[in-house]
């Protein structure tokens, strides 16, 4: 969803920052005739730039693109309702979800609810970082682009990318402006993109699925993460795809370097993040709510995962709310 256009749609706000002492940083209120709200911006230096944003437009909005750099757009949204009507390529749908773009020069409209806020992530990586930074600093390491130009205007349900967006975006609102923790998020997120479209997850692993068995095992994984609270079970997941228990178990673990059971908890882990973050939801929904009948276990799965319980984990967002960073 290419908001980084020719005519710099939010060039005018970044005008109008108040910047902290790192002129990496800003904060800036979207006030004016047609948007209000709040973004959080951090560039580096050519390389990349991530967007904290929160904002809603006052009436419906048409924006027309015409992109010439070469880079990629990731977008990690909580709210949003919009179409991409991109010359050439068709109309695409956008909503919540976690969306790739991979842009080679392209024009087109992007037509923008009014009733729905956008709220979310967006990185845009320039080409010199994935082309050349990154390959200078790890000449050895595994890292084909060129894969993610299938998932162009794609929800890609990865707990993988949620989880390190969920990270950016929180250390966004706590204030960290490290570059080095950014970069090394942005390295991250290119490697598991790369790693999860391609089918592989370990740079030099050469047992590599057919095409129509890494489709299936992948229409596996939509299907596991978007029915956390009563999952299939194995026997109708393997129905569901035309072959066996082992064959689909065995796929799975190549294509993703998991098993099913270990992303369905991943997903899980990923939904209680988001939903303890709501004090007006019990642990004990939260826990019904992603598949745990056993507050316990859910309680136990939540501690092996992020190192510390629901409870504590709510209690440390009550203390630490994500608008103390604008203070």
């Amino acid at each position: 969803m290419q908001l980084y256009t020719k005519n710099r749609v939010l060039e005018r706000f970044v005008r109008r920052c108040k910047f902290t002492q790192n002129d990496n940083e800003c904060y800036f209120e979207k006030t004016d005739s047609i948007r209000k709200g709040v973004v959080q911006l951090l560039s580096f230096d050519g390389k990349f730039s991530v967007e904290n944003m929160d904002f809603q437009f006052n009436r419906p909005v048409v924006i027309p693109y015409e992109t010439q750099e070469r880079f990629i757009e990731l977008l990690c949204l909580d709210s949003l309702e919009a179409v991409n009507r991109e010359h050439g390529e068709g109309e695409f749908n956008y909503g919540k979800g976690i969306y790739v773009y991979m842009n080679q020069g392209n024009s087109g409209e992007i037509f923008f609810s009014h009733t729905v806020p956008i709220k979310g992530v967006r990185i845009i990586i320039q080409e010199e970082f994935y082309q050349s930074y990154l390959k200078q600093r790890f000449p050895n390491d595994y890292l084909n682009v060129d894969h993610l130009f299938s998932m162009n205007n794609k929800n890609w349900p990865s707990p993988e990318l949620r989880f390190i967006f969920e990270q950016v975006r929180r250390n966004m609102s706590y204030g960290t402006d490290s570059e080095l923790y950014y970069e090394s998020k942005m390295a991250e997120i290119l490697f598991v993109l790369s790693a999860e479209n391609s089918g592989r997850w370990l740079p030099r692993r050469q047992n590599r699925l057919k095409q129509d068995d890494f489709e299936a095992v992948s229409r596996v994984k939509d299907i596991v993460a978007t029915q956390l609270s009563s999952p299939p079970k194995l026997s109708e997941l393997a129905f569901l795809t035309g072959t066996s228990v082992t064959k689909l178990q065995n796929d799975f673990k190549t294509a993703f370097g998991c098993t099913i059971h270990e992303y369905l908890q991943k997903n899980r882990m990923t939904s209680a993040l988001y939903k303890i973050e709501n004090p007006d939801i019990p642990l004990y929904t939260i826990s019904q709510e992603i598949g745990f009948k056993n507050p316990s276990r859910f309680s136990e799965i939540f501690k092996h995962t992020y190192g510390v319980t629901p409870t504590e984990y709510r209690e440390y967002i009550s203390h630490n709310p994500k608008d103390n960073a604008k203070a």
